[in-house]
Parts: C-alpha cells; structure tokens; sequence
C-alpha cells in the first residue's frame, strides 16, 4: 500500500477499539486483556500500578499482537510499565513491524515512549496512557497500514533490570474526511463466512486515499465469497458515522486464475436507519431498513496490474451510516468477488462517535475518580447511568464556551455503583460478575477543564450524611439551571415509566461552584409543572435554554429561562411534543409566574399549550440549542432519540425558539442493541433521550449524548453498554 504525497486521508481521529491477541511471549496477554484499566475499549482510561497486570520481561523480546483479519490500523495508545514504581522497566525506544499475511513482515518506524509517572498513579490511582516521549504523549498514528499482526520490538529501556508494558490498544483506522477525501470505514460478510477486510482496508490499491487508485492482481489483497447463491455473498459496510457522500468506487476481482467469480450485477443500497434486524434469534443481515441506490453492470477485470476503478458512482446529495452490496450475479465462476471498495465524502453536515467521551463514562469501578467524593464507600465505584445532563457551572451555554480553566457538572439518573470483578473477562460479559453492586436514583460528576480526561473528573453519589439518594427522594434527574449562588434542577417522581409528579431540587453551592454536598439538597415536593386533561398530559423540566446575560445561550438575551417540556397524547404509540414556558430567573421557583408558549403568546394556563415540534415523535429527554455558525447558522436545534427509544438520533431547526422545529432528519444510527445481542444475546438493549451539550462542544461542533439500557437490566448481561454514549456533529465543507 502507498501513498501519493498529496494524499487525500482526512484528519486522524480515534476510531472503533480493534481486539487482539498476544501471540507471545508468555505473559504477554496481560498487554491485552484490560486488567488493570479503568475503562473499557477506549483511549483515554488509565493502568493501575499493579505488578500482575502488566508484562515484565527479564530479557528483551518481540511482542506479536494477532488480529482476526487483516485490519487497517489507526492509533495505537500504549501505557508503559508503572508497577511498584518501577517505572525505569518501562520501554524507551521501540522498532513496530506489521505483517499483512502473517509471513512478510514490513517496517512502521522506529519510536520513543514516555516513561510512565509514578506520582500520576499516587495521585489518580492510574497512569494515563504514556505514548510517544513528544511532550504530549501523542499516540502513533499507524497510518491505515493492512495488519493481520504487529510486532513491537524493545530497543531500550530507562535503565531498570527488566523490560515492560502495561497495557496497548489497537483503534482501527479513522479520519474525519474533507470533501472529496476517503471514508475510513469497517466491512462484515455476515452470511459467507469469508472475512471482506480486504475490501476496505488498502491492500492491492497504488493509493488508498484517492478514486483514481489502481489495483494489482494478487489474490491474497481481495475478497471472495464461496456462496451458493448470491444474495449470501451481501457485505454491509459501516462507516462509523453519518456523512456526506459524493462517490462509490468499486474495483472488480482482478485475480487471473478466477477472473470469472467477479460480480456482474451489483445492487447497492444505503441506510441511516437499521441496517440489519434481529429475527429468529440471530442478527438478520437480509432484513434493516434500506433505500436502494440502484443495480450497476460491473466489467470483468483483466487480471493485470494496475486495474482502474471498475466502477465510479456519483452519490452527491446523499447522506448514509451503511452501505449493502449485494450480488446478483457473477461471470460464470464458483464464487462471487470484489477487490475493494472506496467512499468518498460530499459535502454538508456528519456525525461520528467520540471515544474519549465516551471512555470517560465506561468504568471498572474501583479507581478513586469513580469512587464517590462525598461519603464514599471504598472499592464501590460509578459503572454507569442514565440521564445524562451537564451545566456549565459559570451559567454560560453557547457553543464552545468551555475552556481549560472551565468547570461543568453532570447529572445523572439511575446509577449503578460496584466493581467488576471480572473485568479482564470475555467481550460483552463484563460485569456479569460484579462486587457490592448497588443501584441509586441520581449521581454527579464535576470535571474541570472542557477535555475528556478521567484524572480531572470526579463522581458524587452521595450527600449529607447517609449514602443514599443525593436528592433524598426516589426520583429520576431532570434538567440543570444555575441562578445566582444556586443550582436548580427538578426529580421526576415516577410510577412504571410515566411521571406522576415532580419535585423541585435547590443545591447551595460552595466556593467553587460546585453543588454542596455536605447537606441534602432542598426539596418543594409536588412542584406544579405537570397538569392532565383528558388524554393528553403536560410536564416541563426536560430542557433549559437560558437566555439571559450571564446565561449566554444565544446572542440576543431577552432576560428569561426558557423551561421546555412535553405534550404527551397518551395511545399506542404515544405522541409526544415539545412544549415551552418561560419566567425570569428571580422567580423561577414561583411557578405562578411561569408563563406557557401557545402558539401566538406567552399565557398562564399550562393546559393551553401549542407543540412547537412539528411531529409528536421525540424523546422524554432532549435539548434546544442555537446554532451559531455554519448551514443551519441563526437557527435553534432540536436533538432527540426519534419516538422515545427508537435508536436514531435526529435533529429539527427552527428560525424561532418557540418553533416549529421541523424537517427532522437523523444524525446517527445507534446499533448499541445489534452490539450487544451479537455480544451476549441480550436481544432488549435500547437506546434514548438524546440531547446536545453545547458548552462542551468544540466550535463548530455539536456533541450529543444518548442513553443505552436494558428491559433485562438485572439479569447483568450488558453492563459494559450501559453509559452514555457520544456524537460529534459537524460540518464538512
């Protein structure tokens, strides 16, 4: 595989955690197996100090790391060796080789790493991740390069009598595209049993990054699927997020010997909704719900070296998460084949997953930042919750208002507190062996700085003087606002999965902003922001957009908080509209000043609320925000799970904050629930109440959380899901 100097790769970024396993040398798999992490699958988790969960060799050796199929390799983060404060064991310079077939072996480069830091680990009870000694401890960027194995070699160490590492991660190939450039991308063949890597993943073409890349004629670089029939030979391609596209190039299968097996008809369909389902307890990769692109005539190849694109397909102004190609028929040969496939982005608006968020929520639940700050028990740790809501404690909300020195609260519902105990068990069965496991209602968290980094976060379960809930009562976590020196939020008290009333929540805050937990919070019970008529039902606090001075969500203050909620009409299924009142902030807690949005003014009967959503199908959650810049500049968005819990993340814009939010369309597929039903079998893994969190957001930039649960939460099967997931949305340009 090469590269033109004026490659078209985008942007590296961190992509989906790729497992493997450690061919050698003995003890190796410690480097692989997340003993002593603090997270799951993510790049910003730290090691533990620990001795057993690290490898030390006496002698140097080569590492070999083993990988299922060939895979295009992105960052590779490495934490060196930081047992007993050994730190001086750890590696200094390191040679990497890859394999792409596991007999020839190919040079990456040569390497220096930091050495790990034994007063990170006093202090937060783990290293973060050591990587390259460039004074950022920047992970090595593998460039895409087609691996089936990677081989570290020590070359030196700090001066200690041994040779060790703690912990390496492996992250497929991603890059955040420019118009024109690659879509980095996975492949599955779900029903041949053929690995189609090679699909993706640059082996055979001149250059991967460009649409005018030829491909050889070796065998070993393609896919072919021995299928009977055709339809068996599909591929799904996931391009781990929603993009802009402006091209498809496929290249046909160009081996001599079986130049017949090349596809002929191709279909091609693509998909921003399920690309699969689930039925007669297997993942059905026929079922999904696709819209077809069309069926193309492929040539046959030549079989020489330096075969262009067999096909070039103009996709501009289409927007897709997964692609299907399907076979109809072939050139006459025992099989059907493909040499590769290429994506190429358009322009317009994307999303793609954030792992360092994201890892900052998954957690072993034994390290000291997942152990409560206030009346902690020791050992019994934050795993995961619902709920999310953040607050940027100066009050601020516009886009990008966080910075290094910034402070922001979480707020969680339901949280499960514990341990694993088998956290360096088997993918999807973390966590069915857990420790002084517990669940409460609500639980914070306090981060400083606007970056995704567990050594500046802290979580709270507790307040007062007991350890139960933070709010005193058994309610689930609504919306944040800060007032002066206080923090507002309301508690949906529950019954089953509906509300039956509400409390209002009032923390004092200390010094530093953050809500004083040395006392409960104090409780009005019974707040009246949800009132029945008939069939319908109205209730607020599931969205605060603050438009006053020192709240800065928009650019145009005009004094008040606006308190969004929902206009529910009860049926099968249930429609929901967003709704809004708003008061000033000196009365927020008189809710006789509360004043309701219907339609053309603000009045005080909450019953004659207008929806402001144009389709009764958002979740009990989600978020209203403005947009500053960029295609939707001026404009307020709406973010939420599309009917409650029905996986696709989606947004609607309006010119006015009082709507109507309209022409909805979907930001992100969430296949949480494929993950975990291929993982474990837990076929009732959903997800919901998706929102944006603008001070958090980079510029130009929305993040967006969403909620992962299960209707079979007790039976432990996929606690490693179950925490808030997030998106990046952006712009390409």
């Amino acid at each position: 595989m090469n590269r033109s100097a004026n490659s078209g790769r985008g942007t590296p970024i961190v992509g989906e955690f790729l497992p493997c396993r450690a061919l050698s040398p003995a003890g190796a798999e410690k480097l692989v197996d997340n003993s002593g992490m603090s997270g799951l699958r993510a790049p910003n988790h730290l090691h533990d100090g620990r001795a057993d969960n690290a490898l030390l060799l006496s002698t140097p050796a080569p590492i070999t790391f083993a990988f299922a199929s060939p895979q295009p390799l992105g960052f590779l983060f490495v934490w060196n060796y930081s047992a007993d404060g050994r730190v001086d064991c750890g590696l200094r310079d390191i040679r990497i080789e890859y394999s792409p077939d596991g007999e020839a072996w190919l040079p990456v480069g040569d390497f220096r790493l930091s050495r790990a830091l034994p007063e990170e680990t006093q202090k937060y009870g783990g290293n973060a991740a050591n990587n390259q000694a460039d004074g950022q401890r920047s992970p090595i960027d593998l460039g895409g390069i087609p691996a089936l194995q990677v081989r570290i070699t020590p070359l030196s160490n700090y001066g200690g009598s041994g040779w060790g590492l703690g912990e390496v991660r492996f992250f497929r190939d991603k890059t955040r595209p420019g118009a024109g450039q690659r879509i980095t991308a996975s492949v599955v063949a779900p029903l041949s049993g053929e690995t189609a890597a090679n699909l993706i993943n640059g082996r055979g073409l001149s250059d991967p990054d460009s649409v005018e890349a030829t491909h050889g004629a070796d065998a070993r670089t393609m896919w072919l699927a021995r299928a009977a029939e055709p339809q068996d030979a599909l591929v799904v391609i996931d391009l781990d997020g929603t993009y802009p596209l402006r091209e498809l190039a496929i290249w046909n299968y160009n081996a001599p010997e079986a130049l017949d097996c090349g596809v002929q008809e191709l279909l091609v369909e693509y998909t921003t909704d399920a690309p699969c389902s689930i039925k007669d307890g297997v993942l059905d990769y026929h079922g999904g719900k696709w819209q077809r692109l069309g069926v193309y005539t492929l040539p046959r190849a030549n079989g020489e070296d330096g075969m262009a694109a067999s096909l070039r397909v103009n996709l501009t102004g289409l927007r897709a998460q997964h692609l299907r190609l399907t076979p109809q028929s072939n050139y006459g040969g025992d099989g059907f084949g493909l040499s590769a496939v290429s994506l190429f982005a358009g322009t317009g608006w994307a999303a793609e997953p954030s792992r360092e968020w994201e890892g900052m929520f998954s957690n072993e639940g034994s390290f000291p930042h997942q152990i409560s700050g206030h009346n902690g028990r020791p050992g019994t740790g934050w795993i995961l919750a619902d709920g999310i809501y953040t607050l940027h404690i100066n009050g601020r909300d516009e886009v990008g208002s966080a910075q290094e020195g910034s402070r922001t609260l979480f707020l969680f519902s339901d949280t499960l507190l514990g341990n694993f105990r088998n956290f360096d068990g088997e993918f999807g069965k973390y966590g069915v062996t857990m420790d002084r496991q517990r669940l409460v209602n609500h639980s914070l968290a306090f981060l400083y700085g606007n970056r995704p980094d567990p050594r500046n976060l802290q979580f709270y379960m507790h307040a007062g003087e007991d350890t139960e809930n933070i709010f005193g009562k058994v309610d689930w976590a609504q919306e944040l606002v800060r007032v002066g020196d206080k923090i507002h939020t309301w508690g949906m008290r529950f019954q089953g999965w509906a509300a039956e009333f509400y409390d209002a929540v009032t923390f004092d805050t200390r010094e530093d902003g953050f809500p004083d937990l040395s006392k409960k919070p104090a409780l009005i019970e019974r707040t009246p922001i949800r009132e029945r008529d008939g069939e319908q039902s109205f209730e607020f606090s599931a969205c605060v957009l603050d438009n006053t001075v020192s709240g800065g969500a928009t650019p145009d203050p005009d004094g008040y908080i606006y308190i969004f909620g929902l206009r529910t009409i009860a049926g099968i299924p249930a429609q929901k509209y967003a709704i809004v009142a708003r008061v000033r902030p000196e009365q927020l807690t008189d809710n006789a000043q509360w004043r309701y949005w219907d339609g053309a003014d603000w009045v005080a009967d909450m019953k004659r609320c207008a929806p402001i959503s144009a389709e009764g199908c958002i979740s009990s959650e989600y978020s209203i925000s403005y947009v500053p810049s960029g295609l939707y500049a001026g404009k307020y968005m709406l973010v939420y799970t599309r009917d409650t819990m029905m996986n696709q993340v989606q947004f609607a814009t309006s010119d006015k904050l009082t709507g109507p939010y309209q022409d909805a369309q979907t930001v992100y597929f969430c296949d949480d629930g494929f993950s975990a039903f291929e993982a474990n079998g837990d076929a009732t893994v959903f997800t919901y109440n998706a929102k944006a969190h603008p001070h958090l957001s980079q510029p130009g930039e929305l993040l967006i959380t969403y909620n992962v649960n299960s209707m079979e939460f007790g039976k432990d099967l996929s606690h490693e899901f179950l925490h808030p997931h997030f998106l990046r949305y952006f712009e390409i340009n």
